[in-house]
């Protein structure tokens, strides 16, 4: 079987979810590091923007980033970051707030409703899938279908873009977060 590794959006779609003007805060965190912390960032991005939503006074995207880093990317000993990683750095700083991290394997099944009700995803794509991106943790703020009915992602991607356009076809697992 050949995957199909090049998709591109080539027509103007209707994007639903969350206020792009949301994620403009987020343009000057650029994830730098060698090798790369992007479960921190989809973290401490997420964190930052429910908190929002929610009306809780939390830390600062700054200390979120350092408080969570040990959490997420170094509690155990292998490169890289899996979803429990990112499920267990958003436990350990929502759980003190009445929260718990959600997990569903395919993420479209999910990420359209969540973002209906207002609620950004943390999604992974994977090079298995053939995204560019490889192995890589982005936050969802949007979604739109195509005029074929694929659905595509809008996302903050924390190499540098709060605009990144991704094919939900290239991600599989989405993580959110809920009042216990």
């Amino acid at each position: 079987m050949k995957w199909e590794k090049k998709h591109t959006l080539e027509e103007t779609v209707e994007w639903k979810g969350l206020a792009e003007s949301e994620m403009e805060p987020f343009k000057s965190f650029v994830n730098s590091k060698v090798p790369g912390v992007c479960g921190t960032y989809a973290a401490a991005s997420l964190t930052v923007l429910m908190a929002k939503r929610e009306g809780i006074v939390t830390q600062s995207m700054d200390k979120l980033l350092e408080s969570m880093e040990a959490s997420i990317e170094y509690a155990l000993p292998y490169r890289g970051t899996f979803y429990w990683d990112v499920q267990r750095g958003l436990n350990q700083e929502w759980k003190k707030y009445g929260y718990k991290t959600h997990f569903n394997l395919f993420s479209e099944k999910v990420v359209p409703g969540l973002l209906d009700d207002g609620v950004p995803v943390v999604v992974g794509t994977t090079t298995a899938l053939g995204s560019p991106y490889k192995n890589h943790w982005l936050v969802v703020y949007q979604y739109a279908f195509d005029s074929t009915g694929k659905l595509w992602y809008k996302a903050y991607d924390n190499h540098g873009s709060i605009t990144t356009v991704i094919p939900a076809v290239q991600t599989l697992c989405a993580l959110w977060l809920e009042k216990l």
